[in-house]
């Protein structure tokens, strides 16, 4: 912490500390049966028209850079060794850390703090982005007319949000 001079989240998620065990039950997923079904969900969702749907899905406002080049980018892990074992255990066999809350606890009074979201992002409900402002009232917060992805969907007003926060903070 002490040698962060600031920080910017871009769609923080992840459930608050007082979820955390709801979360843990919904996703825990053991044993054979249990992994040959995420397997097959694997083979499915990476393939270049899945993919492609689901970024068509998340980029709400601008789907001018859902192409060929950001379908590759994003497959491209799926197909290397270990692959697998990453899905399953960040989708089923998720044991996630510390709640939204207490990590947002943990950053320092002095550290400025920047929000920026995709104001229609499907996945991270800007309510998540506004229940992070209410834990930590200090955060300087953007919602961008974008989707998932507010950096690559809309990167002029995600560079100007950025841009506008470094330098209010002399950095």
């Amino acid at each position: 912490p002490e040698q962060v001079r600031a920080l910017s989240l871009v769609n923080a998620a992840g459930p608050k500390e007082a979820d955390l065990e709801a979360y843990k039950e919904k996703k825990r997923g053991t044993g054979f049966f249990s992994r040959m079904m995420a397997y097959g969900g694997f083979l499915l969702l990476r393939t270049n028209p899945r993919v492609k749907s689901i970024l068509s899905a998340v980029y709400t406002n601008n789907q001018s850079n859902v192409d060929d080049d950001l379908v590759k980018l994003i497959l491209e892990p799926a197909h290397t060794k270990g692959a697998f074992d990453v899905f399953f255990r960040s989708t089923v066999r998720i044991t996630p850390g510390p709640g939204r809350d207490t990590l947002l606890e943990k950053i320092p009074e002095s550290t400025p703090v920047s929000l920026i979201w995709g104001e229609n992002d499907p996945w991270c409900k800007k309510e998540i982005g506004e229940d992070l402002c209410n834990i930590l009232p200090r955060i300087e917060a953007s919602y961008l007319e974008a989707g998932h992805c507010p950096h690559d969907e809309a990167p002029e007003a995600f560079n100007a949000a950025l841009t506008e926060f470094l330098v209010a903070n002399s950095l």
